[in-house]
């Protein structure tokens, strides 16, 4: 298993990696954020996403969509990790960082950095979104912190670093010929060279007439940083260039889950990479095999079904997240990985769903003994009320199946009025707790992964 420690807190790499990829939907973004609330004590993502996302933007402007996205906030799980106030080059952007945050972000990449590989120039949708959230995040100072506030790590010395040793080891050319197939051995040899010379990359794009933003440092150099990287992608065939892309977003999101103190969430496009600071590889040094290193998941499921959001089902998040029942599966979910089956996690989400899908149908608790039902001149009491039940949950039916089928399509009559309010609520009920049930799956994820990176945050071992 992954010999890491689990955080209790996960960082939407994926979003961040592609702010686009955030789902089909307005209503699955926010069932992801509601459904992973219950998992995680901390939901992590970056200002950067906010500040790019074209999608986002045009979808949580409408008024509903606006009041949901809000109310996931007022959660106090969402967490925007900000772009913190030193690393900011210049006086002006550093004042503005302190009042609209995120308008902030927008004109740091604009002037700086870019989209992807291209220069970036925000909407008026997504201005108008900005203001959004700055107003929203300016009010609750709990929603961000400065990212990077735990533990003191140049990234991007960090991510140099560890992109140079994974282009240059032998140990990761087999990983990288099946990861990201389309990297050739003279991609390589140029992006090392880039990695040691970033004014390179300036020199090859100015050469091929492209427009090119990069940051300088206090040396007066251009920083080697994912913009500069991606950037630099744009000089080859479009294969080459997304594979390379998606190697520099894995390169990334390592030491920057590591930072933070969390998990983060990979794909088959966002691979997961295995990286230990120096001084840190002891934990890991019996298990540094890419055949018996695996990585541990909550997959979340958007697409079974779930409640409508605009009935009381974010409140009941709130409600089930507060809960023994919710304090007990975040508990299981930060030991996820210690244990192959996930059973204590699997048993922590059922108890979990079934205590949410009761606050959503605000069922009444079944006393089958005043659940007195009549066919014919025969009355039955509570054995067939069990029986409904029993063939909603799957366990064996103790009536006859033609008696429950008669109940069932209406063939009997309930001598008191609420009874079949009683049933059809507690039917409502178990088809809502198996949909949740089905939303959330704990698992190994079935990418490959490289041996676990060991390189020194500020300078690469491997000898090129």
């Amino acid at each position: 298993m992954n010999p890491r420690k689990s955080a209790n807190s996960i960082i939407l790499t994926d979003w961040g990696a592609d702010c686009e990829s955030l789902g089909q939907s307005p209503e699955a973004v926010l069932y992801e954020l509601l459904l992973l609330s219950l998992l995680y004590d901390n939901i992590l993502i970056q200002d950067e996403v906010f500040a790019l996302s074209n999608r986002m933007a045009r979808w949580f402007l409408k008024d509903d969509y606006r009041e949901m996205l809000t109310k996931c906030f007022e959660l106090g799980t969402v967490v925007v990790l900000s772009h913190p106030l030193a690393a900011y080059p210049t006086d002006d952007l550093k004042e503005l960082s302190q009042k609209t945050p995120i308008l902030a972000r927008a004109e740091y990449i604009q002037k700086f950095g870019t989209r992807g590989q291209d220069v970036f120039n925000p909407n008026q949708h997504q201005l108008a979104f900005y203001q959004m959230i700055d107003s929203f995040l300016l009010n609750h100072s709990k929603a961000q912190r400065p990212v990077g506030s735990l533990k003191n790590v140049d990234i991007m010395a960090t991510f140099a670093s560890i992109l140079k040793d994974l282009l240059c080891s032998p140990r990761y050319s087999k990983w990288l010929k099946t990861a990201f197939r389309g990297i050739t051995d003279d991609m390589k040899k140029d992006f090392l060279h880039f990695i040691e010379q970033p004014e390179s990359v300036i020199e090859r794009l100015k050469s091929a007439n492209r427009e090119y933003k990069a940051l300088i440092g206090q040396d007066a150099t251009p920083v080697f940083n994912r913009s500069l990287a991606f950037q630099a992608t744009s000089l080859y065939p479009p294969q080459q260039a997304k594979a390379m892309q998606r190697l520099v977003q894995t390169t990334f999101a390592a030491p920057f889950s590591w930072r933070e103190d969390a998990a983060g969430r990979y794909s088959r496009s966002l691979r997961e990479l295995l990286w230990m600071p120096s001084g840190f590889a002891s934990e890991v040094e019996e298990s540094a095999h890419v055949d018996n290193i695996v990585s541990v998941e909550a997959h979340v499921d958007t697409s079974v079904g779930l409640p409508d959001l605009r009935t009381d089902f974010v409140e009941a998040i709130t409600s089930a997240r507060n809960s023994e029942s919710g304090k007990k599966l975040r508990t299981a979910v930060r030991r996820v990985g210690s244990e192959a089956s996930f059973h204590t996690q699997k048993i922590a989400w059922i108890e979990m769903a079934n205590e949410l899908a009761g606050a959503v149908t605000k069922r009444k608790r079944i006393d089958i003994r005043t659940a007195l039902i009549k066919l014919g001149k025969e009355m039955f009491l509570g054995s067939v009320a069990s029986g409904v039940l029993s063939s909603a949950t799957g366990e064996p039916i103790a009536i006859p199946t033609v008696l429950a089928h008669a109940f069932l399509t209406g063939s009997l009559g309930l001598l008191f009025g609420h009874g079949y309010e009683v049933l059809r609520c507690d039917l409502e009920h178990q088809e809502i707790r198996w949909k949740l049930e089905q939303a959330v799956e704990f698992r190994c994820t079935s990418v490959a992964m490289p041996p676990v990176v060991q390189t020194n945050p500020a300078t690469s071992r491997s000898v090129c």
